[in-house]
């Protein structure tokens, strides 16, 4: 008896062993990121608040369920996570957007460290470079928050448009290259929008803008 339970253990070992051998490695198909500068506007135009937010991404062809963590250059900032996941072309990407030091800041440029865990133990760390771009391309915008009329100028190719009621469920969104939209016709339900938000890419600062209106 004693004999047979030893060789069962053993077998038990080898079985372990042989699995935690040739389970696949963790590997990933890319990383992708960007920074954005995020500002906010009253009804008037007046800045009420800007920061820098940073957006990490993993692709990979494994669904898991993964925890992320972001360390900036300086090791001073960390940012642990689960990762949250979106599909595009059936193609799974993890990660977390929004990720900031809080408002008026702006993050730290240089290599920062990525490690993701997946749920079976495994492990991978990565990393990525923020490079400092130019200084941002003034892009001037006009909002007429009675009349509901949006006026942008001509420096920027596209740019998105959104708007959102006041629990920030989105009630129109929108590609545009027109200077002036008429945001009231083409959202006629004006009296609900509480939020306005433009983005567009500066690919002189390496970042995208986003401005947000509250009425």
């Amino acid at each position: 008896m004693k004999a047979r339970l030893q060789f069962s253990s053993m077998v038990i070992l080898a079985l372990l062993l042989c699995f935690s051998c040739t389970r696949p490695s963790f590997t990933l198909m890319g990383i992708h990121t960007g920074v954005s500068r995020v500002s906010y506007l009253d009804s008037e135009g007046a800045l009420t608040s800007s920061y820098e937010s940073l957006s990490v991404f993993i692709e990979s062809e494994e669904g898991a369920n993964l925890q992320m963590e972001v360390t900036s250059p300086d090791g001073l900032t960390t940012w642990l996570f689960p990762a949250s996941t979106r599909s595009v072309d059936k193609q799974g990407f993890y990660g977390k957007a929004g990720l900031s030091l809080g408002q008026w800041m702006s993050l730290p440029r240089g290599e920062w460290s990525l490690r993701a865990l997946r749920s079976d133990g495994r492990t991978i760390t990565e990393h990525f470079t923020l490079e400092e771009g130019a200084e941002a391309t003034s892009f001037q915008h006009h909002l007429n928050a009675e009349e509901g009329t949006l006026v942008l100028d001509g420096q920027v190719r596209e740019c998105a448009i959104q708007l959102l009621d006041e629990k920030k469920k989105t009630l129109y969104s929108t590609l545009t290259t027109d200077q002036t939209l008429e945001l009231s016709k083409l959202y006629p339900q004006w009296d609900r929008v509480r939020f306005i938000g433009l983005a567009w890419y500066d690919e002189a600062a390496r970042q995208s803008q986003i401005v947000w209106y509250t009425l």
